[in-house]
């Protein structure tokens, strides 16, 4: 029993490297260690212990939040947002919708600020052949708006690094109402 549960339980935790897998189980089989020496069964144990599945489901939300809290990138807070998903179906309403609504408004806003920065181009080639009024007037409208595309520019890249940590700290509370309050 107890090797058929480890056995389940390291099927379902494939997506996880190998040392971190092997960490992972080796908490679980020095669980039925310690229940073996106070004298209970390998299928009490695993009773208490519970589905497999629904460890692994939990230990791979928490192996992608610390990842994503270690590793800042959009690959890992995405693996981190649908491994919250995977806890429970009304998860795919609280994590998935606001995490869309954010990427979305927050590629938008890049696009936008992108389209200021490339817009100068076409401002500056007409005003070399209007004359010298126009070219200012033209070099000034560039000006303008590719500093406001530079400008929102930076700002989105602080604003990423904040919402990233709040998409974060989200994620973490959500797990943690989803799982009852227990860590």
């Amino acid at each position: 029993m107890k090797n058929e549960f480890l056995m389940e339980l390291d099927r379902h935790l494939k997506r996880v490297p190998e040392r971190d897998r092997q960490d992972m189980l080796a908490d679980f089989k020095e669980h039925f260690q310690l229940g073996e020496a106070d004298g209970r069964t390998y299928k009490e144990l695993a009773e208490e212990l519970g589905d497999p599945r629904e460890i692994a489901k939990d230990l791979i939300a928490d192996y992608s939040i610390t990842k994503a809290e270690v590793d800042q990138s959009f690959s890992n807070i995405f693996r981190a947002v649908f491994s919250a998903i995977s806890l429970s179906l009304l998860n795919l309403i609280f994590v998935a919708g606001p995490a869309l609504a954010l990427l979305c408004i927050y590629l938008s806003l890049g696009i936008t600020s992108f389209s200021l920065i490339i817009v100068t181009i076409p401002l500056m080639i007409p005003g070399l052949y209007i004359g010298l009024e126009g070219f200012f007037v033209r070099l000034f409208s560039a000006m303008v708006t590719g500093s406001l595309g530079v400008l929102s520019g930076v700002f989105l890249y602080y604003l990423g690094k904040v919402l990233y940590t709040w998409t974060l700290r989200y994620i973490k509370f959500n797990v943690q109402i989803i799982r009852g309050g227990r860590t």
